[in-house]
């Protein structure tokens, strides 16, 4: 009983014709380039936010360093390019950064400290991002 029905599966005229495998293959293909669009833009985005935190990481630490700088000397060595200067280049990233103070009010015992980092990707396209924060006179 087993092989008669073995048998009418296997010699049935019904199966699938070449217009249907082509037409099956061609989604396939247009499924899996849709894809492929999809990874490489999210391999780019994972790049650009990767890339953002570096430069952000690189902020911070100017700001640390900056925080630990005496108060009084930190508007004419990095505002007007004193010793440390008011640029520096990204360790991790192509680009540079620019230290920016101000202060708050017309206070001399507050400073706002704005820090704008700037870089490239390995495709050239420019990116930039800014950290500001407040340092007061201790």
């Amino acid at each position: 009983m087993f092989r008669k029905t073995r048998k009418k599966i296997f010699q049935s005229p019904q199966g699938f014709t070449l217009v249907e495998v082509l037409i099956a293959v061609g989604i396939l293909a247009i499924v899996i380039v849709g894809l492929l669009q999809l990874f490489v833009s999210c391999s780019a985005l994972a790049e650009a936010a990767g890339n953002t935190t570096f430069a952000l990481n690189e902020a911070q630490n100017k700001m640390e360093e900056i925080r630990n700088h005496d108060f009084d000397s930190i508007a004419t060595d990095y505002a007007s390019g004193g010793t440390p200067g008011n640029t520096f280049t990204l360790s991790t990233l192509n680009g540079t950064g620019t230290v920016a103070t101000s202060q708050v009010g017309g206070s001399s015992e507050l400073l706002q400290i704005g820090i704008d980092v700037s870089w490239q990707n390995k495709n050239g396209r420019s990116f930039s991002t800014t950290l500001t924060g407040l340092i007061a006179q201790r």
